[in-house]
């Protein structure tokens, strides 16, 4: 599956990301999209928190691929996608 931004745009509310890291709580986000930016805002009441994700808009995501995201301090971390789920009617 690849992302759709136009989808997007009319379930953007519905896009939940839910990071795990070992030694630290979970953190709960929505993804947002601008421009050609795919990112993962954690705090949508304040700007900078955001995690850019890389090559989005041509990566296919499923369950067993990889993404790679940029935290807030720049550095660069790849995770496996566990577990993708359609958006519910």
């Amino acid at each position: 599956m690849m992302l759709d931004p136009k989808l997007w745009s009319a379930h953007s509310k519905d896009c939940l990301v839910h990071r795990f890291w070992e030694g630290e709580a979970p953190q709960h986000g929505l993804l947002r999209h601008k421009g050609q930016r795919w990112f993962v805002d954690y705090d949508l009441k304040s700007e900078g928190d955001e995690e850019s994700l890389f090559q989005l808009t041509s990566h296919v995501i499923q369950e067993g691929n990889y993404l790679s995201i940029t935290e807030r301090d720049g550095d660069m971390h790849t995770f496996r996608i566990v577990s993708v789920k359609p958006l519910a009617a």
